[in-house]
């Protein structure tokens, strides 16, 4: 499938979309670079925060996946300072390219709550959240 027809394909499918996980779309109608927030998980330190993102998609999507970098700031163990997320379905070894936006996003948005401390960016969140939980709630708290 041609990029350009993927994309469409996806937008017309994410305006179909009602949730109360996250809200997105393509930046000054250009199809390359969407922007969104998501919001904090219920019963995860994220509660109560809106988090800016955007999406990147590249010549090689959807053969390859698009680049999604937060734009707020966040401290967490799978973000490093940059945004950048560590997920595994964002990589090229474990893309697969029937997965849709709504399916990443969802992903991220479940990572927020479920944090992998065994391939952290942000190591030393991930050592707060194995060992010191109320030190890990405080830094995620003090940047809503």
């Amino acid at each position: 499938m041609d990029k350009n027809k993927r994309i469409i394909k996806e937008y017309k499918k994410i305006m179909k979309y009602e949730n109360q996980y996250f809200s997105i779309c393509p930046i000054k109608n250009n199809l390359e670079f969407w922007e969104g927030i998501i919001f904090g998980p219920i019963n995860s330190p994220f509660e109560g925060g809106i988090y800016k993102f955007g999406i990147f998609f590249t010549e090689e999507y959807p053969c390859q996946p698009p680049i999604i970098k937060f734009i707020s700031k966040i401290r967490h163990p799978n973000i490093d300072f940059d945004g950048r997320i560590c997920l595994n379905i964002l990589t090229n070894k474990e893309w697969i390219t029937t997965l849709s936006i709504i399916d990443v996003l969802m992903a991220v948005y479940i990572l927020l709550s479920n944090p992998n401390t065994s391939d952290p960016l942000d190591e030393e969140m991930a050592y707060y959240y194995d060992n010191d939980p109320e030190i890990y709630y405080k830094i995620v708290d003090s940047l809503k």
